[in-house]
């Protein structure tokens, strides 16, 4: 059960935390279904180089987590 389904979603969003996504993520995983999330607060930020650079050593070290994960 995800958190639209037990209604938590809402909940989620009105803690006090800003809840961040990378954009790279959200559009190649999330978008189509849920876009609406963005309207409730959810906020997309680019990943800085020194995180791409740690995304790509992870990846060739391990590999089976994919470049989202």
């Amino acid at each position: 059960m995800g958190m639209e389904e037990g209604q938590l979603l809402t909940v989620v969003f009105k803690l006090p935390f800003e809840l961040i996504i990378p954009d790279l993520l959200f559009f190649d995983e999330l978008e189509e279904l849920h876009a609406h999330w963005r309207g409730l607060g959810l906020k997309l930020d680019m990943l800085s180089g020194e995180s791409v650079r740690q995304v790509a050593e992870l990846t060739s070290k391990y590999a089976k987590p994919r470049r989202n994960d």
